[in-house]
């Protein structure tokens, strides 16, 4: 059941329902509802920590995330929906896995602010063949969108600081 309301309108026609639920959670009250406080909370109340992604898995839906991504080595993430990452947030993209944007929309959550983009690990050394490398492969209008840096296959990411491969 979604957060009860804690401020609602006084106005006897208002009935309040939980979308989820079908069930009525105010009929009465006053006030004003504080539309940013409202925003804020509904923003990380759908919010999910960082997710490590070992199978593969397509995701159509609306995702916000407070924590980084990780597609590790033998999966395939295809995202078809919208992801909004954290500012300083980064999806990794493992050596051997792979990232599909088909379509789909990454961008940060906070206006404003960028994340740190998607960071694909590979060995220099290797093949440049899958199993060898991570994959990313963007389709069909996908959007990288406020990030710092939208995609790296270096030794680095945007704020210098060294990642393994």
């Amino acid at each position: 059941m979604a957060a009860p309301l804690t401020e609602a309108s006084s106005d006897p026609g208002v009935t309040v329902t939980d979308p989820g639920a079908g069930q009525t959670i105010s009929t009465t009250g006053h006030g004003r509802v504080n539309a940013f406080r409202a925003c804020e909370k509904a923003k990380y109340h759908w919010s999910r920590s960082a997710e490590t992604v070992s199978t593969h898995q397509t995701w159509t839906d609306v995702r916000r995330y407070t924590g980084d991504i990780t597609v590790r080595d033998g999966a395939t993430l295809t995202l078809k929906g919208t992801v909004f990452m954290p500012a300083k947030g980064r999806i990794r993209v493992e050596r051997g896995s792979r990232l599909i944007v088909d379509g789909g929309k990454l961008t940060c959550t906070c206006p404003g602010e960028s994340w740190q983009g998607i960071q694909v690990h590979g060995d220099a050394n290797a093949i440049q063949a899958p199993g060898f490398q991570g994959e990313l492969a963007l389709r069909n209008g996908a959007v990288i969108e406020n990030a710092t840096v939208g995609v790296s296959t270096g030794a680095q990411y945007a704020e210098g600081t060294a990642f393994s491969a």
